[in-house]
């Protein structure tokens, strides 16, 4: 089965396929994908390689240029990759130069861009010092040359990467290895202000992007990047009114503020929604239902001709959706996490129980400023974290400030 995510490895200055992202016979990047459930039903790793080395003798074979390997890439990721909906290019110093002049070529030529993700660690985009060095040490190094610092191709290739807002088009994080001796930090970080950094203060150039397991802070950091928020699934039905609607935008808001992604199903557009529902919750480690009033008996009879009959009075209830996703979630085993608008019928899904939180809402109060719904939260969220296989530990890493 084809996953939704393709992560690319490339490779920079010297490196190779699937050597460069391990260290010796430890696990690499590509065993501690394979290892992590959650990367492992996400995604698929692939590598691109090409033709490099640190020194290159007299009227030996010159290396390619990088417009050269750019286009290379972007004919692998055409020719063997056209199933996959979005790819991350995950790379390693010269190899995220070749991503960026890539992904400004593609741009350029009015195509779609699939990579939607760029994960750059160690990367000189504002080019290399001791390249300056070692051009002169190798003879005619094509690469070399355009590493250098202030070197044409780099200060093109910035320049065209302002202009085309590529970093809106594209989720860049940049890494600095902070005993780099061969990138440094500005040069990593590719300006001044730029608040997409993390730093892994304890590795140098090559040791950044091997592993020695999966807490190391690179390969949490990468894991955190690719896998992006963690996604739950939001019950709520249509046709809302502006309150509700309002409520909705609060409970998304505050679940991307604590690196949760709710996601919903519109059922009129869709002509099987259980399907798609399905197809969602599948892809989720938790879900959210928000109980709004969608009908409202004034008047009527619960079990007409049955011993009892009940008369009803003033009976408001939520969409049945409410109940059959979070049927679907529980049966899944998903944290479950149920707001309910007062004023609801007490039955089904929206009754307290040990196995899923419920709580009880006013509408017309702001619920991010409620002390009891920030517990419960916070208690469902852990729950989640747990379910997907994060810790506190991987939310986050060492941010660095320009």
């Amino acid at each position: 089965m084809v996953k939704d995510r393709l992560v690319l490895f490339v490779h920079g200055l010297g490196g190779a396929g699937q050597a460069t992202w391990r260290d010796g016979r430890l696990p690499g990047f590509p065993e501690l994908i394979r290892a992590d459930g959650a990367l492992r039903d996400l995604a698929d790793a692939a590598f691109f390689e090409y033709p490099t080395s640190l020194l290159r003798l007299p009227f030996t074979r010159a290396p390619p240029r990088i417009p050269d390997l750019a286009e290379g890439l972007g004919t692998q990721i055409e020719q063997q990759y056209p199933e996959y909906k979005s790819i991350a290019l995950v790379c390693h110093s010269l190899g995220g130069l070749v991503a960026r002049k890539y992904l400004i070529d593609q741009v350029e030529l009015g195509k779609d861009l699939r990579v939607d993700k760029l994960l750059l660690f160690a990367v000189p985009n504002n080019g290399s010092g001791l390249a300056g060095v070692a051009r002169h040490i190798s003879w005619q190094h094509n690469q070399l040359t355009q590493l250098c610092r202030d070197s044409y191709f780099v200060e093109q290739l910035n320049k065209d990467w302002l202009r085309l807002k590529m970093s809106d088009r594209v989720k860049v994080r940049y890494i600095v290895a902070g005993q780099d001796r061969v990138v440094d930090k500005l040069s990593a970080i590719g300006q001044w202000g730029n608040e997409n950094v993390d730093s892994v203060v304890g590795a140098d150039h090559v040791s950044v992007v091997k592993p020695r397991g999966a807490t190391d802070l690179s390969f949490r950091i990468f894991r955190q990047f690719v896998l992006g928020p963690v996604p739950v699934f939001l019950s709520v039905g249509g046709g809302r009114t502006k309150q509700q609607e309002a409520f909705v935008k609060d409970i998304k808001n505050y679940c991307l503020s604590r690196n949760l992604d709710a996601r919903s199903v519109e059922y009129g557009t869709n002509k099987q929604p259980l399907k798609d529902v399905e197809y969602r919750m599948e892809r989720c480690y938790g879900a959210v239902v928000l109980a709004f009033e969608r009908t409202r008996i004034e008047q009527g009879v619960s079990r007409p001709g049955g011993e009892p009959e009940i008369q009803l009075k003033d009976v408001r209830l939520p969409t049945v959706w409410n109940q059959i996703e979070a049927a679907m979630a529980y049966t899944r085993r998903l944290p479950l996490l149920v707001l309910v608008e007062h004023g609801l019928r007490d039955e089904g899904v929206l009754e307290s129980r040990y196995d899923w939180r419920v709580k009880w809402v006013n509408l017309q109060e702001p619920i991010v400023s409620d002390p009891e719904f920030l517990g419960i939260f916070e208690g469902w969220r852990a729950s989640v974290l747990a379910k997907r296989g994060d810790t506190p530990n991987t939310e986050s890493s060492d941010r660095v400030s320009p």
